[in-house]
């Protein structure tokens, strides 16, 4: 039996969705409590609590349970009890209770105007919707909204998953262990172990584990050490290729359906917390730990229900926190409360070990919540309208560096050649451009050249790249050129909080220094060098009036080796000679092999 905490009421007397109790019992809520009737008889020895656990567990198998009536609700509907008889002179008399006729009001509670519906417009189609369409995943293919129990999943017999959440927190370890012996949960729906009664005697045992740092599964020995090798081996792979973690423990799920008319219940995680899998011995076998980074809210899930549902759960944008972490209670129950109306809907106290991808929804949300900042920038917005938003000359193509840049005024740690250089200086003038070459042309000593001189020049480089390796070839050179303290890596195995504080940590330390004063002079002095070097270089390009530098005449000289160092030239061809008259002439003698 039970009774309203709150002074509310059901829809309807006779309910048949259990769901209705659980979402009204769950602690934090509170709004009915359940209590076991045949704990009351005498010779009972139970107490309070075991009397609403026990109540509780009659919940839990959803396919015993057969219905239960609101008393109030009844009351309400005008339904009584058998009327009262008592004893007189006369025989028994029946009590009849008098009901008041007596009108409450006679105006209208409220008038209700509709107005005439107005023609729908259709949605505009632009790029950003395709984007997001193609980004957004609310299909039941999605892990973040229809979990399926497969080779990449571990349920874990969790209880106390606030305490379980806490401790993860404070960077406790929890070893995997295979299910209790000889026990077997036998509630399972669409592949989800249901939640243990705790009255069950497996309930001690796993408190024993849980204060230990113990977690149980509901897999055999080979099973667990099957999936806990792949899982192992899948995160630490997504980790090296992409610099993404995968890896999550799912607290909490949501139990929806798709429609009224929908018979298999869909399982949704609502907390996710990044984990890391490490083994340590054969003997101790694998143990799971915090990754120090921030839980997650399932923010597909949110999206999918305010979409499909037009629910909106408040309260989550930023998560309730406690002592240790998250407050999960208090999460579970904002979500509760948002789906209270929900048919068959609840929020199940679950926990799962799994792969899960975020990549997409990042990158959704970030268009879909910032696309009038996104548009600020001239190549997002020429991507989004498909034309150049913006007037261009094209990339400079200076053949006077030399003289254009001084030692002083571009740093290049690494050496370059001119093409590397032209390159350079575009983008120290802010131009776009494409830098493309076969392997080992140099691109990523030109990249590392780019970054070392906008931080020269007071500037913030953010380098992104698809795969990890390349990240890791440019951050190795910038460390190797003494740049590594300026350079903070967040897309990596390194972006745990500890890491990145600790890189922080090591940037602040760091004591800025002035230009040494040999610097300058020594900048000056490579200028003057230069200048000397390319009036020489110059003198030997320049064109005389004849139309040729010596350049032109050492080569045209170096490929006469056959002919004779005497020439005899009349007076006046020397004085009317030029370029076109000597490049005729020479045509006229086959001798001549001069170009």
């Amino acid at each position: 039996m039970g009774a309203w905490l709150i002074d509310d009421s059901f829809a309807d007397t006779v309910n048949d969705d259990v769901s209705l109790l659980k979402k009204r019992t769950a602690t934090g809520i509170n709004e009915i409590s359940l209590v076991e009737a045949t704990a009351m008889n005498a010779g009972k020895a139970q107490s309070f609590d075991e009397a609403i656990a026990a109540a509780n567990f009659h919940l839990v198998n959803e396919d015993n349970f057969i219905l239960f009536i609101d008393i109030k609700r009844a009351r309400l509907s005008g339904i009584r009890p058998l009327p009262q008889r008592v004893i007189t002179d006369t025989g028994w008399e029946i009590i009849k209770e008098e009901k008041s006729t007596l009108r409450a009001s006679l105006n209208p509670e409220d008038i209700n105007h509709h107005p005439e519906s107005e023609a729908s417009v259709p949605a505009e189609f632009s790029k950003q919707k395709l984007w997001e369409r193609k980004l957004l995943d609310l299909s039941l293919r999605n892990n973040l909204l229809n979990l399926r129990t497969t080779r990449n999943t571990i349920q874990l017999v969790a209880i106390k998953l606030n305490d379980f959440e806490d401790a993860l927190d404070e960077g406790k370890e929890f070893q995997i262990l295979t299910k209790p012996d000889n026990w077997i949960n036998p509630n399972q729906t669409s592949g989800v172990y249901q939640a243990i009664s705790m009255t069950d005697p497996v309930v001690d045992l796993l408190k024993y584990d849980l204060s230990h740092q113990k977690l149980r599964t509901y897999l055999t020995e080979a099973e667990l050490q099957s999936a806990l090798t792949k899982l192992y081996r899948s995160s630490r792979l997504s980790l090296e290729e992409n610099g993404a973690n995968t890896l999550y423990l799912a607290l909490g799920f949501l139990k929806w359906y798709e429609s009224p008319k929908s018979e298999l219940p869909r399982y949704a995680p609502l907390l996710l917390l990044p984990i890391e899998i490490i083994r340590r011995s054969a003997q101790k076998g694998y143990v799971i730990r915090s990754r120090e980074e921030e839980t997650l809210m399932n923010i597909t899930l949110l999206e999918m229900l305010k979409q499909d549902f037009d629910i909106s759960i408040g309260g989550l944008t930023e998560l309730p926190r406690d002592e240790s972490g998250v407050d999960v209670t208090k999460i579970f129950n904002l979500v509760r409360r948002g789906i209270m109306s929900q048919a068959r809907w609840d929020v199940e106290e679950h926990a799962f070990l799994g792969i899960f991808s975020f990549s997409k929804f990042i990158m959704w949300n970030d268009i879909h919540h910032n696309a009038s900042k996104l548009s600020e920038n001239k190549i997002v917005k020429s991507l989004i309208t498909g034309k150049l938003e913006w007037e261009t000359d094209g990339v400079p193509t200076n053949s006077d560096l030399d003289g254009s840049y001084r030692p002083s005024e571009i740093a290049l740690p690494i050496s370059a050649d001119a093409t590397q250089l032209d390159a350079i200086c575009a983008a120290a003038q802010n131009k776009s451009f494409i830098l493309h070459g076969p392997p080992g042309t140099g691109k990523s000593q030109t990249i590392t050249n780019i970054i070392a001189n906008a931080l020269y020049q007071g500037k913030k480089v953010l380098f992104v790249a698809e795969k990890m390796a390349a990240l890791t070839v440019v951050q190795k050179r910038l460390a190797d050129i003494g740049l590594g303290p300026f350079c903070l890596e967040l897309h990596s195995n390194k972006s745990k909080k500890s890491t990145v504080l600790e890189q922080l940590r090591q940037t602040t330390e760091i004591i800025r220094k002035t230009s040494p004063l040999e610097f300058e002079s020594e900048a000056e002095r490579l200028h003057l060098l230069r200048t000397e070097l390319n009036e020489y270089v110059n003198a030997l390009h320049n064109q005389g009036e004849y139309g040729f530098s010596l350049y032109d005449a050492f080569t045209g000289y170096a490929a006469l080796s056959s002919a004779s160092d005497q020439i005899h030239l009349d007076k006046d061809l020397i004085a009317q000679l030029s370029k076109e008259k000597f490049t005729a002439y020479a045509h006229t003698h086959t001798t001549t092999p001069w170009p």
